[in-house]
């Protein structure tokens, strides 16, 4: 089954990388879920991060004291910032159309740091954006990153990464916006897992048990941390409901 992220585009700034700051200390991230967020989507929330805790040493807990955290709220469309923010910081997810453990995995990854699959600076190789069925307003969030925006931790491009694009993201026609140019063993888009690459990126990252050790992050926080890169994951076609 296939899970499209409602997601719009992402405001244009400034970034940099190699700085271990823009990570989560220890891999802890205290977080708050407003009280307004009914049962069921609480548990949604608390299955995706249980995702996390399984796979990898990111541990989620419950703020007391903390003065940097993560809140999870329902306003408009799924949005998150990138990486440790240094100040409290939000993750919007709107009900229904971001309540789906998928989706919020989706976000938590924004929050560790990680950018869409589909802007690594290796993406030419991989696969073709079909800039004529793109929405104008949407091109931004195709732009490749540069080496200094984005590093691969030297890991192969993952088409079954749950921060992979469908293959109708922001469509203008219907017609397909992006296209690989190997074949995927998955399907573009899914939003229903973490792929195995997946977990090893945040393990490398995060430096966990196991794996090596003193790699800078796939990029850092903002100069502004209170920005937000992904503003508003509000959809990724237009046919979402």
């Amino acid at each position: 089954m296939l899970i499209h992220l409602p997601d719009v585009p992402e405001p244009e700034m400034r970034l940099s990388v190699n700085k271990r700051q823009s990570l989560w200390p220890n891999g802890l991230i205290p977080y708050v879920i407003n009280d307004d967020i009914e049962p069921a989507n609480r548990d949604i929330i608390i299955s995706a991060m249980d995702q996390f805790e399984d796979k990898t040493c990111i541990r989620f807990i419950p703020r007391t004291t903390e003065t940097t955290y993560t809140r999870f709220v329902t306003k408009r469309g799924c949005t998150s910032l990138l990486g440790y923010s240094w100040s409290p910081q939000e993750i919007s997810l709107r009900s229904p159309m971001c309540m789906h453990v998928g989706i919020v995995m989706h976000e938590l990854m924004h929050t560790l740091g990680f950018l869409h699959e589909q802007c690594r600076p290796d993406r030419d190789d991989y696969v073709t954006i079909l800039w004529n069925n793109i929405e104008q307003d949407y091109w931004r969030q195709f732009k490749k990153r540069t080496t200094d925006e984005s590093i691969t931790l030297g890991l192969p491009y993952d088409y079954c990464s749950i921060m992979h694009y469908d293959d109708h993201a922001f469509t203008s026609n219907g017609k397909k916006t992006l296209v690989p140019l190997k074949k995927p063993s998955c399907e573009l888009g899914q939003k229903i897992r973490l792929s195995p690459l997946d977990i090893k990126k945040v393990n490398i990252l995060y430096n966990c048990p196991g794996y090596r050790t003193n790699v800078g992050p796939i990029i850092t926080s903002t100069s502004k941390p209170t920005t937000t890169l992904y503003e508003n994951e509000g959809r990724l076609n237009k046919d979402h409901k």
